[in-house]
């Protein structure tokens, strides 16, 4: 069965998409809630999705770390996709 997902942002890229995924601790941390992302990443993946999920700690800590990940990764995926905006 396949399901519906929010995620947090998506980045579309012209290789992939990018689900970026911000975990706060209290929540992410319990046994059925890794079970429950570790089924999503997954499932996301299966589809051509690239999850990358940073924690709280690790955003306010690394920052420039969570950035570089991000940045390699759309690199990796030829950039994003330009937007058609209507005027």
């Amino acid at each position: 069965m396949r399901k519906n997902y929010y995620l947090d942002f998506g980045i579309f890229c012209k290789k992939g998409n990018i689900d970026l995924e911000c975990d706060g601790e209290r929540y992410h941390i319990l046994p059925e809630a890794l079970t429950k992302d570790r089924e999503r990443n997954n499932e996301l993946t299966s589809f051509g999705w690239h999850v990358l999920r940073f924690s709280g700690k690790e955003i306010d800590r690394t920052m420039n770390h969570c950035f570089k990940t991000i940045e390699r990764t759309i690199e990796s995926l030829g950039g994003t996709l330009k937007a058609n905006v209507l005027s």
